[in-house]
């Protein structure tokens, strides 16, 4: 399935859970993209692979899975945590979409070893995965 609406020049690949909607994994790139992703991911009868020109969600780098744009992401330096700290401050936090854009994510913005939560305190991503 092609979603075309306004003219733009970046596609997102995206494996669904048909059941809920969720977007469960997704990659920026031309159409040709789709037949690599359902080789990749192993679809699921469950699943489907879409491409659209629109997305809701980022995948910054070393995340889980991709996360709502606009969520707000706390990433903590120096820390390897599966428990989201309530005694120290973040070292940054920000949109998820923002992180997924700066060059190489939450290593810009903690350096070698962190840890990413939501604000809900799951565990987003880490350095060592």
């Amino acid at each position: 399935m092609i979603a075309v609406g306004e003219t733009t020049n970046v596609l997102y690949t995206q494996l669904i859970c048909k059941k809920s909607g969720k977007v469960l994994g997704q990659v920026s790139g031309p159409t040709e993209q789709t037949a690599y992703c359902n080789k990749v991911w192993a679809v699921q009868s469950d699943q489907e692979l879409i491409v659209t020109d629109k997305t809701d969600v980022a995948e910054p780098s070393n995340f889980y899975g991709p996360v709502p744009k606009n969520s707000n992401v706390y990433v903590y330096g120096d820390f390897l945590e599966e428990q989201k700290p309530t005694d120290i401050e973040p070292t940054w936090v920000g949109a998820a979409l923002e992180l997924e854009q700066m060059k190489n994510s939450a290593f810009d913005v903690a350096g070698n070893t962190w840890t990413a939560f939501n604000e809900s305190g799951e565990v987003l991503g880490s350095s060592e995965f």
